[in-house]
């Protein structure tokens, strides 16, 4: 995958995908790993996670490590047990994919 201008392209590898998430929501790698639970590093998280499930190769560990959260919080994201708040969807809407608009 590819992101350009933030838009999401193709498969890509993880770390693209975390950039470009990073960079559209002017957050650090640090800062996502934290325990942190505020709103904004909540939602990058949870767009990587989704966006991830649908672009990357990756599994759930590798999520779990990479965004500093559970295993069990990956896969209820990748379920779709979360809520979806308005900055979620503009931030997926951010990031989208070229070939679905």
């Amino acid at each position: 995958m590819q992101i350009t201008d933030g838009v999401v392209t193709e498969n890509i590898k993880l770390e693209v995908l975390i950039n470009a998430i990073l960079k559209q929501e002017n957050l650090s790698c640090e800062i996502l790993k934290n325990k942190s639970r505020t709103r904004k590093i909540s939602n990058a998280r949870k767009v990587i996670v989704f966006l991830s499930d649908k672009y990357c190769n990756t599994t759930t560990k590798e999520l779990s490590n990479k965004l500093g959260i559970s295993m069990q919080m990956v896969s209820k994201i990748k379920a779709g047990d979360f809520t979806r708040n308005d900055k979620f969807e503009s931030l997926i809407a951010a990031v989208s994919c070229k070939s679905e608009a």
